[in-house]
């Protein structure tokens, strides 16, 4: 399950509920091709509001991908940044090590993980700026 609040828009926040399944992956990337048909800058901010991702629907992840790769050029051109916001500081000194290193190169925009939201909301609103 998902929800996406664009009432700052420029600045998109997400919020993830797992389990994830395909419906919602292909309903993010249907909205990400909404972002990317504007035409306009933009920064994201992803909030995990739960779970690490384990119970998610096979397949789920892949359609993600995949739409990053497809979409990759736009991508690099409008989104200044993304934080993501994990539930916990054990995830985070999981998870951010690894990702840092995979999603710069993933996504071509940079990318940064917190655990509070208003830290993730100020490093992407700098990156607007």
């Amino acid at each position: 399950m998902h929800k996406i609040d664009a009432s700052q828009s420029p600045l998109i926040v997400m919020h993830t509920y797992e389990p994830i399944m395909k419906a919602d992956m292909y309903a993010i990337t249907d909205a990400g091709d909404e972002l990317i048909a504007k035409g306009e800058r933009f920064a994201l901010v992803i909030v995990n509001d739960g779970g690490d991702g384990k119970e998610r629907e096979k397949g789920a992840n892949a359609v993600l991908t995949q739409w990053v790769k497809d979409n990759k050029p736009a991508l690099q051109r409008l989104c200044v940044g993304m934080a993501s916001v994990v539930p916990t500081s054990a995830m985070l000194a999981i998870y951010k090590p690894l990702v840092q290193k995979v999603a710069g190169k993933m996504y071509g925009f940079p990318f940064d993980m917190f655990t509070d939201i208003e830290q993730a909301r100020a490093w992407v609103s700098g990156r607007l700026n």
